[in-house]
């Protein structure tokens, strides 16, 4: 277990543990494959967004769906553009809190991110990115 800082927070993240479960998931494409998702797979998943890089240290596969939603990622992209982006992920760890919120502009991009726990040790991520 390490601690690793998102904001202003110390989470506590078994990337390991969390590496090994996102070996077990199918990729984004195997699931869908329309032009949104392409682009996502591809193109926006690999964008250095503050809460991407997060994840990513955290051991979370981002062009990985989780297999409890085989639609995960659902986003609207036009002419290379996102418009919106609703994203789940889980990692294993424990919040300093029950829950936490965060709202910010980065890159042009309003994010939401949410993080709460769905057991002891399992958090949801659930992150909303919209150009609005």
């Amino acid at each position: 277990m390490e601690t690793i800082r998102f904001k202003e927070f110390g989470i506590l993240v078994d990337s390991e543990r969390t590496r090994e479960f996102y070996k077990h998931q199918n990729n984004i494409l195997e699931d869908c494959s329309c032009s949104d998702c392409d682009y996502f797979y591809n193109t926006f998943s690999k964008l250095p967004f503050s809460v991407y890089k997060f994840l990513s240290l955290s051991g979370v596969d981002l062009q990985k769906n989780l297999a409890s939603e085989p639609t995960g990622v659902q986003c609207a992209v036009e002419n290379n553009n996102l418009i919106f982006c609703d994203q789940d992920c889980l990692f294993f760890g424990k919040l300093p809190k029950e829950e936490l919120e965060f709202t910010y502009i980065e890159s042009n991009l309003n994010f939401k991110v949410y993080f709460y726990h769905i057991s002891d040790y399992e958090i949801k991520v659930q992150i909303n990115l919209s150009t609005n």
